[in-house]
Protein backbone atom coordinates (compact mmCIF):
# COMPACT_ATOMS: atom_id res chain seq x y z
CA UNK A 1 0.00 0.00 0.00
CA UNK A 2 2.86 2.42 0.60
CA UNK A 3 4.53 1.50 -2.46
CA UNK A 4 0.96 2.48 -4.52
CA UNK A 5 0.69 5.59 -2.55
CA UNK A 6 4.76 6.70 -3.63
CA UNK A 7 3.67 5.52 -7.17
CA UNK A 8 0.82 7.63 -7.11
CA UNK A 9 2.33 10.86 -5.63
CA UNK A 10 5.60 10.51 -8.21
CA UNK A 11 2.96 10.34 -11.17
CA UNK A 12 1.22 12.99 -9.81
CA UNK A 13 4.58 15.06 -9.54
CA UNK A 14 5.60 13.99 -13.22
CA UNK A 15 2.37 15.19 -14.76
CA UNK A 16 2.72 18.42 -12.67
CA UNK A 17 5.86 19.06 -13.97
CA UNK A 18 4.67 18.23 -17.78
CA UNK A 19 2.23 20.68 -17.29
CA UNK A 20 4.05 23.29 -16.15
CA UNK A 21 5.89 23.02 -19.65
CA UNK A 22 1.99 23.75 -21.69
CA UNK A 23 1.92 26.81 -23.18
CA UNK A 24 -1.52 27.21 -22.06
CA UNK A 25 -0.61 25.93 -18.00
CA UNK A 26 -1.24 29.68 -16.61
CA UNK A 27 -4.74 28.87 -17.72
CA UNK A 28 -5.63 26.15 -16.11
CA UNK A 29 -6.45 27.60 -12.89
CA UNK A 30 -8.47 30.45 -12.19
CA UNK A 31 -12.01 31.80 -11.29
CA UNK A 32 -14.74 30.91 -13.42
CA UNK A 33 -16.87 34.10 -13.62
CA UNK A 34 -20.18 34.50 -15.22
CA UNK A 35 -20.89 36.93 -18.05
CA UNK A 36 -24.22 37.19 -19.52
CA UNK A 37 -25.55 38.56 -22.91
CA UNK A 38 -29.30 39.91 -22.73
CA UNK A 39 -31.99 40.53 -24.98
CA UNK A 40 -35.89 41.24 -24.67
CA UNK A 41 -36.59 37.60 -25.72
CA UNK A 42 -33.60 35.74 -24.36
CA UNK A 43 -30.78 35.96 -21.55
CA UNK A 44 -27.32 33.64 -21.88
CA UNK A 45 -25.31 32.86 -19.43
CA UNK A 46 -21.54 31.76 -20.15
CA UNK A 47 -18.11 31.01 -17.98
CA UNK A 48 -14.88 32.11 -18.62
CA UNK A 49 -13.95 28.06 -17.39
CA UNK A 50 -14.44 26.65 -20.82
CA UNK A 51 -16.15 29.41 -22.41
CA UNK A 52 -19.19 27.95 -23.40
CA UNK A 53 -22.86 29.34 -22.45
CA UNK A 54 -23.84 27.23 -19.41
CA UNK A 55 -27.63 28.48 -19.26
CA UNK A 56 -30.14 29.69 -21.47
CA UNK A 57 -33.42 31.38 -20.34
CA UNK A 58 -36.26 32.44 -22.85
CA UNK A 59 -37.86 35.56 -21.38
CA UNK A 60 -41.11 35.62 -22.82
CA UNK A 61 -42.19 31.98 -22.09
CA UNK A 62 -43.44 30.02 -18.29
CA UNK A 63 -43.12 26.73 -17.27
CA UNK A 64 -45.34 24.70 -15.53
CA UNK A 65 -44.64 25.84 -11.85
CA UNK A 66 -44.95 29.82 -13.81
CA UNK A 67 -41.50 30.66 -13.89
CA UNK A 68 -39.30 31.90 -16.54
CA UNK A 69 -38.17 28.67 -19.04
CA UNK A 70 -35.02 27.65 -18.68
CA UNK A 71 -33.82 24.99 -21.28
CA UNK A 72 -30.54 24.22 -19.56
CA UNK A 73 -27.95 25.30 -17.07
CA UNK A 74 -24.73 23.71 -16.25
CA UNK A 75 -26.22 20.56 -14.22
CA UNK A 76 -28.08 20.03 -17.69
CA UNK A 77 -25.89 20.42 -20.69
CA UNK A 78 -21.98 20.21 -21.34
CA UNK A 79 -20.19 21.82 -24.35
CA UNK A 80 -16.51 21.38 -25.42
CA UNK A 81 -14.34 21.97 -28.04
CA UNK A 82 -11.39 19.88 -28.91
CA UNK A 83 -8.08 20.71 -31.30
CA UNK A 84 -5.38 18.28 -31.50
CA UNK A 85 -2.07 19.88 -31.69
CA UNK A 86 1.65 18.85 -32.23
CA UNK A 87 2.82 18.08 -28.62
CA UNK A 88 -0.10 18.77 -26.77
CA UNK A 89 -4.18 18.94 -27.58
CA UNK A 90 -6.88 22.09 -26.75
CA UNK A 91 -9.67 20.75 -25.00
CA UNK A 92 -11.50 24.44 -24.09
CA UNK A 93 -12.70 22.48 -20.92
CA UNK A 94 -9.53 22.48 -18.98
CA UNK A 95 -9.13 26.12 -19.40
CA UNK A 96 -10.03 29.33 -17.66
CA UNK A 97 -10.67 31.73 -20.65
CA UNK A 98 -10.61 36.06 -20.65
CA UNK A 99 -13.08 38.14 -20.81
CA UNK A 100 -12.60 40.67 -23.56
CA UNK A 101 -15.42 43.16 -25.85
CA UNK A 102 -18.38 42.38 -23.13
CA UNK A 103 -20.88 44.08 -23.90
CA UNK A 104 -24.87 43.09 -23.01
CA UNK A 105 -24.97 41.05 -26.70
CA UNK A 106 -21.04 40.18 -26.93
CA UNK A 107 -18.08 38.76 -25.52
CA UNK A 108 -14.97 37.40 -26.83
CA UNK A 109 -13.66 33.85 -24.85
CA UNK A 110 -9.72 34.05 -25.12
CA UNK A 111 -7.48 31.52 -24.36
CA UNK A 112 -3.88 32.98 -24.49
CA UNK A 113 -0.73 31.27 -24.90
CA UNK A 114 2.59 31.57 -23.13
CA UNK A 115 4.42 32.05 -26.68
CA UNK A 116 1.98 35.16 -27.50
CA UNK A 117 -0.21 33.11 -29.47
CA UNK A 118 -4.33 32.95 -28.97
CA UNK A 119 -7.26 31.55 -29.61
CA UNK A 120 -10.69 33.38 -29.83
CA UNK A 121 -14.00 32.30 -29.47
CA UNK A 122 -16.58 35.08 -30.51
CA UNK A 123 -20.15 35.81 -29.62
CA UNK A 124 -22.61 37.98 -30.55
CA UNK A 125 -26.70 37.61 -29.57
CA UNK A 126 -28.48 39.14 -32.63
CA UNK A 127 -30.90 42.21 -31.74
CA UNK A 128 -34.51 41.24 -31.37
CA UNK A 129 -33.30 37.73 -31.74
CA UNK A 130 -33.22 34.53 -30.48
CA UNK A 131 -29.34 33.71 -32.79
CA UNK A 132 -26.11 33.73 -31.35
CA UNK A 133 -23.27 34.43 -34.29
CA UNK A 134 -20.07 31.62 -32.92
CA UNK A 135 -17.06 31.81 -34.36
CA UNK A 136 -14.15 30.09 -33.94
CA UNK A 137 -10.28 31.99 -34.54
CA UNK A 138 -6.78 31.09 -33.95
CA UNK A 139 -4.11 34.05 -33.99
CA UNK A 140 -0.84 33.28 -34.37
CA UNK A 141 -0.92 29.56 -33.63
CA UNK A 142 0.42 27.87 -36.61
CA UNK A 143 3.36 26.79 -34.78
CA UNK A 144 1.26 24.70 -32.41
CA UNK A 145 -1.16 22.55 -35.38
CA UNK A 146 0.03 20.11 -37.51
CA UNK A 147 -0.29 21.65 -41.19
CA UNK A 148 -2.35 19.53 -42.20
CA UNK A 149 -5.00 19.84 -39.16
CA UNK A 150 -8.28 21.41 -41.14
CA UNK A 151 -11.15 20.26 -38.44
CA UNK A 152 -11.58 20.21 -34.70
CA UNK A 153 -14.25 17.83 -32.93
CA UNK A 154 -17.00 18.85 -30.71
CA UNK A 155 -18.14 17.46 -27.63
CA UNK A 156 -22.29 18.30 -26.63
CA UNK A 157 -24.44 16.87 -24.30
CA UNK A 158 -27.81 17.86 -22.85
CA UNK A 159 -30.94 16.43 -20.39
CA UNK A 160 -33.78 17.78 -22.05
CA UNK A 161 -35.99 19.37 -19.30
CA UNK A 162 -39.41 18.37 -18.89
CA UNK A 163 -41.64 21.91 -19.29
CA UNK A 164 -45.25 20.91 -18.48
CA UNK A 165 -47.04 18.08 -16.82
CA UNK A 166 -47.34 15.35 -19.02
CA UNK A 167 -44.44 13.57 -19.75
CA UNK A 168 -45.92 11.13 -22.16
CA UNK A 169 -46.88 13.59 -24.77
CA UNK A 170 -44.26 15.93 -24.34
CA UNK A 171 -41.89 12.71 -24.51
CA UNK A 172 -43.40 11.67 -27.74
CA UNK A 173 -42.68 15.18 -29.73
CA UNK A 174 -38.97 15.33 -28.12
CA UNK A 175 -36.16 14.43 -30.52
CA UNK A 176 -32.96 14.94 -31.37
CA UNK A 177 -33.23 16.59 -34.87
CA UNK A 178 -30.68 17.27 -37.59
CA UNK A 179 -30.78 18.46 -41.54
CA UNK A 180 -28.61 16.61 -44.24
CA UNK A 181 -26.85 19.08 -46.26
CA UNK A 182 -28.80 19.26 -49.54
CA UNK A 183 -31.08 17.63 -47.87
CA UNK A 184 -34.47 17.52 -45.84
CA UNK A 185 -34.61 16.59 -41.64
CA UNK A 186 -34.03 13.30 -39.87
CA UNK A 187 -34.52 12.29 -36.62
CA UNK A 188 -33.52 10.00 -33.81
CA UNK A 189 -36.38 7.68 -32.40
CA UNK A 190 -38.75 9.76 -30.56
CA UNK A 191 -40.22 6.62 -28.28
CA UNK A 192 -37.03 4.39 -27.66
CA UNK A 193 -33.10 5.06 -27.31
CA UNK A 194 -31.13 5.14 -30.25
CA UNK A 195 -27.35 6.09 -31.38
CA UNK A 196 -26.87 6.60 -35.12
CA UNK A 197 -23.65 7.49 -36.93
CA UNK A 198 -24.16 9.52 -39.79
CA UNK A 199 -22.06 9.60 -43.20
CA UNK A 200 -22.51 12.83 -44.82
CA UNK A 201 -22.66 16.42 -43.99
CA UNK A 202 -24.47 17.98 -42.02
CA UNK A 203 -26.07 21.40 -41.70
CA UNK A 204 -27.41 21.76 -38.36
CA UNK A 205 -28.09 19.37 -35.38
CA UNK A 206 -31.01 20.54 -32.73
CA UNK A 207 -31.19 19.24 -29.36
CA UNK A 208 -35.81 19.63 -29.28
CA UNK A 209 -38.25 19.05 -26.75
CA UNK A 210 -41.94 19.65 -27.90
CA UNK A 211 -41.99 23.43 -27.60
CA UNK A 212 -38.13 24.52 -27.92
CA UNK A 213 -35.03 23.82 -29.52
CA UNK A 214 -31.38 24.21 -28.94
CA UNK A 215 -29.87 24.08 -32.76
CA UNK A 216 -26.27 24.19 -33.18
CA UNK A 217 -25.69 25.34 -37.26
CA UNK A 218 -22.58 24.70 -39.13
CA UNK A 219 -22.06 27.19 -41.90
CA UNK A 220 -18.84 24.99 -43.41
CA UNK A 221 -20.54 21.53 -42.41
CA UNK A 222 -20.59 19.05 -39.41
CA UNK A 223 -18.91 15.66 -40.53
CA UNK A 224 -18.36 12.19 -38.74
CA UNK A 225 -21.31 13.10 -36.78
CA UNK A 226 -22.49 10.22 -33.93
CA UNK A 227 -25.85 11.14 -32.48
CA UNK A 228 -27.95 9.52 -29.64
CA UNK A 229 -31.05 9.98 -27.85
CA UNK A 230 -32.20 7.67 -24.50
CA UNK A 231 -35.22 8.13 -22.84
CA UNK A 232 -35.17 9.54 -19.37
CA UNK A 233 -37.67 8.27 -16.62
CA UNK A 234 -40.80 9.54 -15.43
CA UNK A 235 -40.94 12.04 -12.16
CA UNK A 236 -37.20 12.57 -13.14
CA UNK A 237 -37.90 16.17 -14.45
CA UNK A 238 -36.21 15.04 -17.50
CA UNK A 239 -37.47 13.74 -21.17
CA UNK A 240 -34.35 12.88 -23.13
CA UNK A 241 -30.54 12.64 -22.78
CA UNK A 242 -29.05 13.89 -25.93
CA UNK A 243 -25.37 13.36 -27.27
CA UNK A 244 -23.56 14.51 -30.41
CA UNK A 245 -20.03 13.94 -31.41
CA UNK A 246 -19.01 15.86 -34.18
CA UNK A 247 -15.99 17.31 -36.51
CA UNK A 248 -16.25 20.69 -38.39
CA UNK A 249 -13.89 23.51 -40.33
CA UNK A 250 -10.62 24.55 -38.54
CA UNK A 251 -7.82 26.60 -39.65
CA UNK A 252 -4.86 26.46 -37.82
CA UNK A 253 -3.26 29.48 -39.35
CA UNK A 254 -5.77 31.88 -38.51
CA UNK A 255 -7.08 33.46 -42.16
CA UNK A 256 -10.62 31.83 -41.88
CA UNK A 257 -12.61 31.02 -38.79
CA UNK A 258 -15.02 28.59 -37.70
CA UNK A 259 -18.32 29.92 -38.54
CA UNK A 260 -21.13 28.52 -36.54
CA UNK A 261 -24.21 29.40 -34.94
CA UNK A 262 -26.73 28.93 -31.78
CA UNK A 263 -30.15 29.35 -31.70
CA UNK A 264 -32.18 28.93 -28.68
CA UNK A 265 -35.70 29.44 -29.58
CA UNK A 266 -39.46 28.14 -29.62
CA UNK A 267 -40.56 25.91 -31.64
CA UNK A 268 -42.54 28.36 -33.73
CA UNK A 269 -43.21 27.78 -37.42
CA UNK A 270 -43.37 31.27 -38.40
CA UNK A 271 -40.57 32.56 -36.01
CA UNK A 272 -37.57 29.59 -37.30
CA UNK A 273 -39.19 30.43 -41.00
CA UNK A 274 -38.40 34.21 -40.30
CA UNK A 275 -35.32 33.14 -38.43
CA UNK A 276 -33.60 31.75 -41.78
CA UNK A 277 -32.76 34.75 -42.82
CA UNK A 278 -30.13 35.32 -40.14
CA UNK A 279 -28.53 32.71 -41.70
CA UNK A 280 -24.69 33.40 -41.92
CA UNK A 281 -24.07 32.04 -44.73
CA UNK A 282 -25.63 31.17 -48.22
CA UNK A 283 -27.31 27.96 -46.59
CA UNK A 284 -31.45 27.69 -46.71
CA UNK A 285 -31.72 26.29 -42.85
CA UNK A 286 -35.00 25.44 -42.90
CA UNK A 287 -35.68 25.84 -39.72
CA UNK A 288 -39.44 25.64 -39.57
CA UNK A 289 -38.84 21.39 -40.22
CA UNK A 290 -38.38 21.45 -36.35
CA UNK A 291 -42.10 22.40 -36.43
CA UNK A 292 -43.68 18.56 -36.86
CA UNK A 293 -46.31 19.30 -38.97
CA UNK A 294 -47.85 15.69 -40.34
CA UNK A 295 -48.48 13.48 -42.83
CA UNK A 296 -48.85 15.32 -46.78
CA UNK A 297 -52.36 16.10 -46.16
CA UNK A 298 -52.14 17.42 -42.42
CA UNK A 299 -49.20 19.08 -43.05
CA UNK A 300 -51.05 21.63 -45.59
CA UNK A 301 -53.98 21.84 -43.32
CA UNK A 302 -51.97 22.24 -39.79
CA UNK A 303 -49.70 24.87 -41.98
CA UNK A 304 -52.50 26.96 -43.44
CA UNK A 305 -54.88 26.86 -40.72
CA UNK A 306 -53.95 25.43 -37.28
CA UNK A 307 -50.60 27.31 -36.95
CA UNK A 308 -51.76 30.16 -37.38
CA UNK A 309 -54.95 28.88 -34.36
CA UNK A 310 -51.89 28.01 -32.62
CA UNK A 311 -50.03 31.35 -32.96
CA UNK A 312 -53.31 33.34 -31.73
CA UNK A 313 -53.80 31.55 -28.80
CA UNK A 314 -50.04 32.01 -27.69
CA UNK A 315 -50.20 35.37 -28.05
CA UNK A 316 -52.85 35.36 -25.45
CA UNK A 317 -50.00 34.53 -22.26
CA UNK A 318 -51.40 30.86 -21.97
CA UNK A 319 -49.10 27.90 -20.83
CA UNK A 320 -49.03 26.13 -23.94
CA UNK A 321 -51.26 22.99 -21.87
CA UNK A 322 -54.03 25.10 -22.03
CA UNK A 323 -53.29 26.12 -25.50
CA UNK A 324 -52.88 22.92 -26.67
CA UNK A 325 -56.08 22.44 -25.36
CA UNK A 326 -58.25 24.50 -26.76
CA UNK A 327 -56.77 24.29 -29.62
CA UNK A 328 -58.11 20.48 -29.15
CA UNK A 329 -61.77 21.16 -28.37
CA UNK A 330 -61.44 24.00 -31.29
CA UNK A 331 -60.35 21.47 -34.10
Amino acid sequence: EIKAKEAAEIAQRVEAALDSTSLFYAHRSGTATPIVLENELVKLTFNTRGGVVKKAELKEYKNQEGNTVILFDEKDSHMQLMIAGKTENINTDDFFFSAENVTDSTVTMRLNASNGAWLDLCYALRPHSYMVDFTVQAHGMSNIFMPSLNSMDIVWNDRARQQEKGYDFESQYSTLTYKIKDEGTEHLNATGNEVEDIEGSLDWIAFKNQFFSWVMIAHQDFTNARLGSEAQKKESGYLKNYTATMKTFFDPTGKESTNMQLLFAPNNYHLLQETNALSSSDKDLELEDLVYLGWPLFKWINRFFIIYIFDWLSSLGLSMGIVLLLLTILV
